[in-house]
């Protein structure tokens, strides 16, 4: 071999080797640009997220929602609670928009708002007016003289949840916001609490037919609540303030079951729910997604408003509409609970516990990309079981008005003891125990009709926990 040609060789391998060493160097520098490239990409938000982001209009003319005069409960006596609640929401939504442009608005005019709404003092406790739930009528003729003396001492707080009643709809039109959500622009339980026991002395006293009419206007009052509210909170809390009517309404049947009033005088509470008021998606979705959107947004304005450095970094591992992207990928995915029938509540939340386990979990494969917003969607989403207990309460209240509709028709065809099993194995399907789907349960020795409920307030693994009864 000449000289050369060995010089060729060698120069070859030389280069070979050159080439080789240069690759492996420029391995890192490649994955990181590529890593680079990848976190730079932010996609587009979903257009169903950006619909989901937006408070739907309420097609109810302001003087006309209930929503407003919630929020004046409280006020001094010569104020007007429904005008002080559009202030306070506009002010509210205003100050909410200027925060989600990146600007840092006070809240010193909504502080001194909520102050005001703390001038008219409740007075009484209500809580031990009606502890044992299947005969409160007894224990609200025991507590005659502390039922008085609510009703003495809170005329103008009474008023005001009376003049609930006028309003033709409801809707919740308040922007929240994490750091400035309102604590429950809502009356309390006592004014409810407080109704109920007046209406049960009013029927004890000899007024039966007073007593069922306001029992039938304050049910209507919470029902166009429970099917107008776009919001987690006052669906949980008309629900529960409706199952203590139910709850009321079955007692008075009891008690008085050979009037001939009960049937008519009840009618109108025996009136199916409505789509709007079992159907609880578009509530989960806005509940557990709105506002959760609006702390990622937070999140952006307050990285932009950052050091260089800072942003630079927070670049590469916060992408805000993929964030938004994957919560709303979560929450289209557990809203189905808010759609399906009790008896498929347990099942369903058991299935979906899967999708939480895998959004909750940060450090998988795909977590290289937007490492910051999955963290985010790990702390922001919600778990099946915590939603469908809150859930249950519709399915509750269900089962509480079926078992209402029961019990005036086992009342009316006079139907004996003996024979109330054999009486519910023909009720018709829409009158079924909605956890079970089957008729509902008679004791005989306890002389209830019953069915078992969720406890949204029970223990954490969701089940039939709850007793939910009614005597005959």
């Amino acid at each position: 071999m000449s000289y050369k040609a060995a010089s060729i060789k060698k120069s070859d391998s030389e280069r070979r080797y050159i080439f080789f060493y240069v690759a492996i160097l420029s391995m890192p520098v490649f994955l990181v640009s590529a890593l680079i490239l990848i976190e730079m990409h932010d996609p587009k938000v979903d257009p169903r997220a950006a619909a989901a982001m937006r408070i739907a209009p309420t097609g109810i003319p302001d003087t006309d929602n209930a929503y407003y005069a919630l929020f004046g409960a409280s006020l001094s006596e010569d104020q007007y609670p429904h005008a002080f609640g559009m202030r306070y929401v506009a002010l509210n939504n205003a100050w909410a928009t200027e925060k989600d442009a990146g600007h840092s608005p006070s809240r010193e005019q909504l502080t001194a708002m909520e102050a005001q709404n703390k001038v008219l003092a409740w007075h009484g406790e209500t809580k031990s007016l009606c502890n044992v739930q299947t005969d409160c009528l007894t224990e609200y003729s025991n507590h005659r003289q502390r039922i008085e003396m609510l009703l003495h001492d809170n005329p103008i707080r009474l008023a005001r949840y009376h003049a609930l009643y006028s309003y033709r709809g409801y809707r919740d039109t308040m922007f929240e916001r994490m750091d400035g959500f309102n604590n429950a622009p809502y009356f309390g339980n006592a004014e409810h609490e407080t109704i109920l026991a007046q209406i049960g002395l009013e029927a004890i006293g000899g007024n039966l037919e007073g007593a069922l009419r306001d029992l039938v206007a304050d049910t209507a009052y919470w029902r166009r609540v429970l099917a107008g509210s776009n919001n987690w909170l006052s669906r949980s809390v008309s629900a529960a303030y409706l199952s203590r009517n139910y709850a009321l309404a079955s007692e008075l049947v009891m008690k008085y079951q050979s009037s001939p009033l009960l049937e008519n005088g009840l009618s109108a509470m025996l009136l199916p729910l409505s789509q709007q008021e079992l159907d609880w998606s578009g509530v989960l979705r806005s509940t557990c997604f709105q506002p959760e959107v609006h702390v990622f947004l937070d999140q952006t304005n307050k990285y932009a408003a950052s050091g260089r450095a800072t942003r630079w970094f927070s670049y590469l591992i916060y992408r805000p509409n993929a964030t938004i992207n994957l919560l709303y990928q979560y929450v289209d995915k557990i809203q189905v609970l808010g759609s399906v029938p009790g008896y498929a509540l347990i099942d369903t939340t058991h299935q979906l516990n899967g999708d939480y386990v895998k959004v909750n979990n940060v450090y998988r494969a795909d977590a290289i990309y937007n490492f910051a917003g999955k963290i985010l969607v790990a702390v922001a989403a919600q778990p099946p079981e915590r939603m469908a207990k809150n859930i249950a309460r519709i399915h509750n209240l269900e089962g509480a008005q079926r078992l209402l509709h029961l019990q005036l028709d086992i009342v009316r065809d006079r139907v004996t003891q003996q024979g109330i099993d054999a009486y519910l194995a023909k009720s018709a399907v829409a009158l079924y125990d909605p956890y079970r789907n089957q008729p509902f349960r008679w004791d005989s020795v306890k002389h209830e009709l019953w069915f078992e409920g969720i406890n949204p307030g029970g223990k954490s693994t969701l089940s039939l926990d709850q007793r939910i009864a009614i005597r005959i």
